[in-house]
């Protein structure tokens, strides 16, 4: 966060510096392909534009940092609300090694077992005799 907002400040300096100093031209190197020529004509022919897009870029990127910390403030702390993804297994888990998907569940009456079709017909043999 330090990091960023030092990133922050120094593009506002940037942009204060290209606003409020006039003579913002003399702040490029001599360049001697045009690069920089074509640059500065630009600049200078849509300052107003440029000037009101740098001020709203920093304005935003500050508010969204402030909205940044405020919500890391209020946030939910670790300790309070702990949840993991641990307590609940994947459905599917194709990356991972040695997983061991759970049973499958069995619909049906389970306290007699599953009926055997040999046995029913062994019965029905012995009745018709």
């Amino acid at each position: 966060m330090v990091f960023i907002f030092l990133l922050l400040v120094l593009e506002a300096a940037v942009t204060a510096d290209v606003i409020l100093n006039h003579d913002w031209e003399e702040d490029f190197p001599d360049d001697q392909t045009g690069n920089f020529d074509q640059l500065k004509d630009f600049i200078r022919q849509n300052f107003d534009t440029i000037k009101w897009i740098g001020i709203t870029v920093v304005a935003l990127e500050a508010l969204s940092m402030l909205m940044a910390i405020i919500l890391k403030a209020l946030g939910p702390h670790p300790a309070r609300y702990y949840e993991s993804d641990d307590d609940d297994p994947p459905e599917r888990v194709p990356l991972l090694r040695n997983y061991a998907p759970p049973p499958p569940h069995v619909a049906g009456d389970q306290l007699y077992g599953t009926k055997n079709d040999s046995s029913i017909t062994r019965i029905n043999i012995k009745a018709s005799r």
